[in-house]
Formats: C-alpha cells, structure tokens, sequence
C-alpha cells in the first residue's frame, strides 16, 4: 500500500493550502471589479476569469509536486536519487525547519520546500560525485516519510547497503 513505511512506499502530495486558494479567487474578484468599473460587463467578466483560471492552474501546478519513496528512489518536487546514496533521514520539527530553511542552510543542498508545510525532513546525501550536502523535503508527516526511507534501505526493500 503507497504510503506504508513498511514496503518502503510512500507518497506525498504538497497541494497548496485552502487559504491560498481563497487569496487567488479574492484577487481575481479584485480584477473583475476594477475592470467593471471602468469596462463594458463582458470584458471585465474576461479579465476575472482568465486571471482565476491563470491562478488556478498555477497553484494546482505548484501544488502538485509531491514526494515519493518507491522502487528504492526517493523522488521530491522533480529530482531522485537512489536510497543507496542517501545518508540519514531526520525528520525536523517546525521549528528547526525554519532554521535549516534559513540561517542554518547550506546554499548548495537541494530544497525540494513549499512555504506553506511547516515540517521537512532532512535527508543527507552520501554520494560523492554530488555535491549536495542534503535534501531538503517539505512533509505534512515527516515521520512516516523518514520510516519510508529507512524501510526502503532495508535489505527486505528494493536496495540494500
């Protein structure tokens, strides 16, 4: 079952927030008055919705990325990597999200990170021909995610150490 640390699944989708949602209909609304008052009906009724159709699209978009752990890669926001060259998993607290996103980061790791999920998991890179010191991975449950990881790593996954 995908999502289950125990076969080393998991899947993940980081869609955007409701709020966010409701910030790109309210500005669209915004559009459309502006045009109204100084348009005819129909085109301000264009301008609405051409610019909700426009948000939408780049929220669904953004918020589609996801993160995966299957067939032995760990897969975030578009970049894998195989579990074999992936050090250890740490699943970070708000708080120390917010200082690795911030003072405590490393500008050459690879931030896979949505401003809305409070929670990440830290993932260190082994490989030695890459020269990122870790992932960075926004989770809604970085727990399970980090279970996932370590199950897959496993020699009962699909790679072993």
């Amino acid at each position: 079952m995908p999502g289950s640390p125990t076969d080393g699944e998991y899947a993940e989708s980081l869609y955007a927030p409701p709020s966010w949602w409701l910030l790109s209909a309210g500005f669209a609304i915004i559009v459309w008055w502006v045009f109204v008052l100084a348009t005819p009906m129909a085109f301000a009724v264009g301008a609405g919705a051409v610019v909700a159709i426009a948000l939408g699209i780049a929220l669904w978009a953004y918020g589609r990325e996801g993160v995966e752990v299957h067939a032995g890669e760990v897969l975030a926001c578009g970049a894998r990597i195989e579990v074999a060259y992936c050090g250890d998993a740490v699943a970070l607290d708000a708080e120390r999200t917010a200082a690795v996103r911030g003072r405590d980061a490393d500008a050459r790791a690879y931030l896979a990170i949505r401003p809305y999920v409070a929670t990440a998991v830290r993932l260190d890179i082994v490989d030695a021909r890459d020269p990122t010191p870790y992932w960075l991975i926004s989770s809604r449950d970085p727990a399970r995610l980090v279970a996932a990881i370590d199950a897959a790593r496993t020699p009962s996954g699909t790679t072993g150490e």
